[in-house]
């Protein structure tokens, strides 16, 4: 995979954006590797012309014992209500302080200063993901019950949780790679999977 991002980048790539772990397959792309193509093509680039590379990780985000220089990336957006078990509609944003100042929010946030901006005609510059959240009524009880999310999964240890996590699926992958009417999708082998596994079933 990481091969095939290096053969398709051009002059004109700005941007990779990957998933962590595919849902339909439950196979784990190489995001460090990646990572790595990417920093390698960025060295022949001036600042102004580097690319970023941006992670989906919601399938990831909670199952996985790594952290965001262990990926690499430069943005990672996960929603928190799967496996950090925080409520529906919940997520996070994360990037490198030094390129939120590239970004510019779409709807910019209300009652804040970002807002006086917005109605000048001008935005400030993004300098966290707090910027780029919209105005209106939001559900303040769901953001609040975020931090229990993450104490619980510090309680237990990232390293525990991995492990139990692809303890039960390759469990999982064993018993449905026994039947006969099932065509396994999702690679057994933890460094390719992550939490989720994935089957088709056979007439």
């Amino acid at each position: 995979m990481a091969h095939a991002v290096e053969q398709a980048i051009v002059p004109a790539t700005r941007v990779v954006a990957i998933t962590w772990v595919h849902s339909s397959t439950g196979v784990k792309t190489p995001v460090r590797a990646i990572a790595d193509v990417i920093a390698a093509a960025n060295t022949r680039r001036t600042p102004d012309r580097r690319i970023w590379l941006c992670v989906d990780g919601v399938h990831g985000f909670g199952v996985e014992d790594v952290a965001m220089a262990d990926l690499g990336c430069d943005f990672f957006v996960a929603g928190t209500h799967k496996w950090v078990f925080g409520p529906r509609g919940t997520g996070v944003i994360w990037g490198r302080a030094e390129l939120w100042p590239m970004l510019r929010p779409t709807i910019p946030a209300f009652g804040r200063s970002s807002y006086a901006g917005w109605l000048r005609g001008g935005l400030e510059p993004a300098t966290t993901a707090d910027v780029m959240t919209p105005g209106g009524f939001h559900s303040f009880e769901h953001r609040w019950a975020l931090g229990e999310a993450f104490e619980f999964q510090r309680e237990i240890g990232k390293a525990q949780v991995a492990a139990r996590i692809h303890a039960l699926n390759r469990r999982c992958k064993d018993g449905l790679a026994t039947m006969k009417h099932i065509t396994l999708l999702t690679p057994h082998r933890d460094d390719l999977s992550s939490g989720s596994s994935s089957s088709r079933w056979r007439a």
